[in-house]
């Protein structure tokens, strides 16, 4: 479950922001109709912290790293003609 305090709320015509329990709902403020979807959005955990160590790709490793690491050859099965549909069923 979300906390209510970290959820927001947005509906249709841009309305969006944190619904209180002091909220009046006025004629013409959100203009919700019957039927009308809204979403509510929310994190259970808080923000996000950044890695601990860095990122590297594959792309930025030299050729040493990317032997040592296993990342030489690429991922997947190699197309021959018309055998790109059997090698995704494969994979």
């Amino acid at each position: 479950g979300v906390p209510v305090e970290r959820q927001k709320i947005m509906a249709p015509k841009g309305w969006t922001g944190t619904l209180k329990d002091a909220w009046v709902w006025k004629k013409g403020s959100c203009q919700l109709t019957n039927g009308s979807k809204i979403n509510v959005v929310g994190t259970s955990t808080g923000i996000p912290t950044a890695p601990t160590t860095k990122v590297v790709f594959v792309e930025d490793m030299s050729a040493a790293d990317k032997a040592s690491s296993g990342a030489v050859l690429p991922p997947g099965l190699v197309n021959h003609g018309n055998t790109c549909y059997m090698n995704a069923t494969v994979q």
